[in-house]
């Protein structure tokens, strides 16, 4: 469900384009993935959890369509 909430963006930072999410919007989502600094950032390696937890759900989703046919 976090997931779903989470959004990906593309932007530019020092002249480099990149992508990642915003931790303003992360914090809304799941606090504990943001770093307060001097500047808000993302914990990346962190995200991990939540993203195998997704992978998790969406393939028991595609088992239980599949079962269903």
């Amino acid at each position: 469900d976090k997931v779903s909430q989470m959004r990906g963006v593309t932007f530019t930072k020092d002249g480099e384009l990149s992508s990642g999410v915003i931790a303003q919007e992360i914090e809304q989502v799941a606090p504990e993935l943001v770093i307060d600094g001097e500047y808000k950032s993302v914990a990346y390696g962190n995200t991990v959890g939540y993203l195998i937890e997704a992978i998790k759900e969406l393939k028991q989703e595609i088992k239980q369509l599949k079962e269903e046919k």
